[in-house]
């Protein structure tokens, strides 16, 4: 499920840039759902509500889909006071693009600060939990106000990206506002696996994020510096490399032909007696000896 326009895959600074320049409830919100969404690299209909009239395959996200877990596997129930010390959750994503139904991701808790997705999943249930009549089936964008309800819409969490790509700028990043949107967040996602040490196996990459096959790799930046470090010190770890013939009938012959020579055979005798004296040795080893 290649995006219909490439959009630049988003490193990590610009989910720290979101969430700490988030001031109001409604950016809060925002920030704390596109930067969880990451760790799935999800499909910005997942977790925000798209301008698209006609019926979608893809079900959004919602609390009763989202489940934490303790080491030892045992579930932390959504009420809990600390379900942001989970140590794993898991998604269960619905109908989807791929055709497929009820597909359960897992993922760890990190040790960074805000970029957690045990801590920002739980932030998001709890937020939800919070509203009037609350519903564990409502989608993860929907947003209260205190007044009235609405939805968090793909275009606010678009503006979010660029206003972020503005504040760091393209000499850090390397490209500008124009280039991004939210196809950059399930970019962003694939990217980060590709790049990390030690690397992330591509099926698991095909597996967090759902692909069906190497798709994922139109997602990733080799325009990227960090893309092909350590890459032309690893071209050097062979000082050679032999090649297995493909015809091996062809291999034996010449073998053959090269232990026919006079020359190899020759060498043959000089291995077996020694470089001098062959005769005499080869003599004394029939047991001749000279009076």
């Amino acid at each position: 499920d290649s995006p219909t326009k490439h959009q630049k895959a988003l490193p990590p600074i610009v989910y720290r840039t979101i969430l700490r320049s988030s001031t109001q409830p409604r950016e809060t919100a925002r920030a704390q759902t596109l930067s969880a969404a990451l760790f799935f690299c999800m499909r910005s209909c997942e977790y925000s509500k798209t301008p698209r009239t006609e019926k979608q395959k893809t079900r959004p996200i919602r609390p009763c889909d989202i489940t934490f877990r303790r080491n030892d596997g045992t579930i932390v129930p959504h009420n809990h006071p600390k379900l942001h010390l989970a140590s794993t959750l898991s998604i269960t994503f619905g109908p989807q693009k791929s055709e497929k139904i009820d597909e359960t991701i897992n993922q760890y808790r990190t040790d960074d600060p805000v970029l957690c997705p045990c801590k920002l999943w739980a932030l998001v249930v709890t937020r939800l939990r919070s509203y009037p009549g609350y519903n564990s089936k409502w989608p993860v964008y929907t947003y209260f106000n205190g007044t009235e309800f609405s939805h968090l819409t793909s275009d606010e969490y678009s503006n979010d990206i660029k206003a972020a790509v503005d504040t760091i700028g393209f000499e850090t990043l390397g490209f500008t506002r124009h280039d991004v949107g939210t196809h950059s967040n399930r970019a962003g996602g694939a990217m980060m696996m590709y790049l990390a040490k030690p690397k992330v196996p591509n099926f698991t990459i095909m597996m967090i994020g759902r692909w069906n096959s190497l798709a994922f790799l139109s997602y990733i930046e080799k325009q990227v510096m960090q893309f092909s470090e350590g890459v032309s010190k690893r071209m050097l770890q062979n000082d050679t490399f032999f090649n297995v013939p493909t015809n091996p009938s062809a291999e034996h012959r010449s073998q053959d032909s090269a232990r026919s020579s006079p020359h190899h055979k020759s060498q043959a005798l000089c291995n077996k007696f020694g470089p001098s004296g062959s005769s005499q040795s080869h003599q004394q080893h029939l047991g001749i000896s000279h009076l």
